[in-house]
């Protein structure tokens, strides 16, 4: 590790660290279903309960620690508070959960009773944005 330059150690923490944003809901007498938020970051729902959930995944043994040693480096890669890097714009009735695993973080918008046409936009950071690989910072939940 200590041959390695920042850019290559900073490399390996973005493989060990991602993100993944999604919607998910309950099929009767089926699964759960999960549906990964499209690149365009549009989505369209024939459900009016619903959970909005935003992940943070790790490897079970990183190489890289998140010590004082490497601090720096990890703190350019991970997000800084999950909470903070969505935003509800236009929605306000939802309930919030906060899950955290050895190897997976989360943040749940727990939707209920929807109403048909509605449309919720969803602001990410950017730093979000990037990770997530999305078109655009808004996005939207158009519930048909």
């Amino acid at each position: 590790m200590e041959k390695l330059s920042e850019d290559e150690l900073k490399e390996i923490v973005q493989k060990e660290w991602w993100y993944t944003l999604s919607i998910e809901y309950s099929e009767k007498d089926k699964n759960d279903v999960s549906i990964t938020f499209p690149k365009n970051g549009r989505i369209m729902l024939d459900k009016s309960d619903f959970t909005l959930v935003l992940c943070e995944h790790t490897v079970s043994f990183p190489i890289v620690d998140n010590a004082k040693k490497y601090k720096k480096i990890c703190d350019q890669v991970q997000l800084p508070n999950l909470t903070d890097q969505i935003k509800i714009k236009n929605y306000d009735n939802y309930e919030i959960a906060a899950g955290s695993g050895t190897v997976v973080d989360s943040i749940a918008y727990e939707f209920s009773n929807v109403p048909k046409g509605t449309e919720i936009k969803v602001e990410i950071s950017d730093k979000l944005r990037q990770k997530l690989g999305m078109e655009s910072k808004v996005l939207v939940i158009l519930i048909k």
